[in-house]
């Protein structure tokens, strides 16, 4: 909607009707609710025998919980084949209509910043309106050259998708690379998680042309998961399954967590972890938390026990204590500090060879 004015030209290829308008409102959304929106907006299209192409350019609003934008955004129009180069004059002034062939209706922008889950996805964006053979609508997302900053772990992306609703956003990204972070590397199968619905997400869909299949569980979330990972820390190698997040922190804004679960390590060839779960604190400094596991110690002489122990790790050189909420259990890390980031377990098959060595020596 807005105020136009029209005018039709000949050209070389034929009869072409140009349209100039301002105070526009455009939107998109779910057939009820506008999800993205353009207000006080200017525009400029041209009609053909094969349809209709322009642009439009305004005050931009999202309107999904959660989450807010930044940067110029325009809407695209085109629902022909053809791409389009068309110059208008209004008032003096030329303005050019230059579009790729559609057809489509997309807000689209370079170098914006979606802010979503208390983090910032930065890139090129593309919000087009999709209808389901069910009648179901929503908004898809694609976003191109995007980087994302997580309490200083920069990643980037080719490329990715987002699902939107009236009641949030989604979407799952495959990492094509490990992460490193403080002293901790993580690597494996990563996936970029987000989804700031409460509720899960079952759903497939398109954005950018590439497809994606969406299963999530209930949000808020922005997590880097993956099963079957490897985490190197303090000289050290885990294997199983992590999820890096960030989650609030009474008086202390965000702090950077690593779930653990089915985590397996070994020791040298006298201590061996498995079965482990935990929660670790990441910062600058590095890692710190602890594992529940069960642990094996398999030691000369034909001494050997297991049980199940607390593993504790702190590769930073300062004592930490943290309270974390995660899925709505909080969990307490209290550790002193570590100079040599040495992991506790092992302390049983140290002190084992120096009281050996101090047997040994007695006369």
């Amino acid at each position: 909607s807005g105020d136009f004015s029209f005018e039709q030209a000949t050209t070389g290829t034929g009869t072409i009707t140009r349209i100039a308008a301002t105070n526009v409102s455009v939107g998109i959304g779910d057939g009820t609710t506008n999800i993205l929106s353009i207000t006080s907006g200017t525009a400029l299209f041209v009609v053909t025998n094969l349809g209709l192409s322009g642009t439009v350019s305004g005050s931009v609003a999202v309107s999904i919980p959660g989450v807010s934008l930044s940067g110029t955004i325009q809407v695209a129009i085109n629902t022909t084949t053809s791409a389009v180069n068309e110059t208008f004059s209004i008032n003096g002034v030329n303005s050019t209509v230059s579009l790729p062939a559609g057809p489509y209706f997309r807000f689209e922008g370079t170098n914006i910043s979606l802010n979503v889950v208390g983090q910032t996805l930065t890139g090129n964006v593309a919000f087009e309106q999709v209808t389901l053979p069910s009648g179901l609508r929503f908004v898809t997302l694609a976003m191109t050259n995007m980087t994302l900053n997580l309490g200083g772990i920069s990643l980037s992306l080719p490329s990715a998708g987002f699902l939107m609703t009236p009641s949030g956003m989604a979407g799952q990204i495959n990492l094509t690379v490990g992460i490193s972070f403080g002293g901790v590397s993580l690597s494996g199968a990563l996936k970029l998680s987000i989804n700031n619905i409460a509720a899960p997400v079952i759903q497939p869909f398109s954005a950018g042309g590439t497809s994606f299949n969406l299963n999530l569980a209930a949000g808020p979330y922005l997590r880097i998961e993956g099963l079957g990972l490897t985490l190197s820390v303090a000289g050290q190698t885990l294997s199983g399954n992590f999820a890096i997040e960030s989650v609030a922190v009474p008086n202390a804004g965000r702090k950077l967590t690593i779930a653990a679960s089915q985590v397996t390590l070994s020791l040298g060839s006298a201590v061996s972890v498995t079965n482990g779960t935990g929660l670790f604190v990441l910062s600058s400094a590095g890692m710190a938390g602890s594992l529940s596991a069960t642990v094996g110690l398999n030691l000369p002489a034909s001494i050997s026990f297991t049980g199940t122990f607390k593993l504790s790790i702190n590769n930073t050189a300062a004592a930490v204590s943290e309270s974390i909420t995660l899925a709505g259990v909080t969990h307490t890390i209290t550790l002193s500090p570590s100079s040599t980031g040495a992991m506790r377990a092992y302390d049983l098959y140290l002190r084992y060879k120096a009281w050996r060595a101090r047997r040994n020596a007695a006369p």
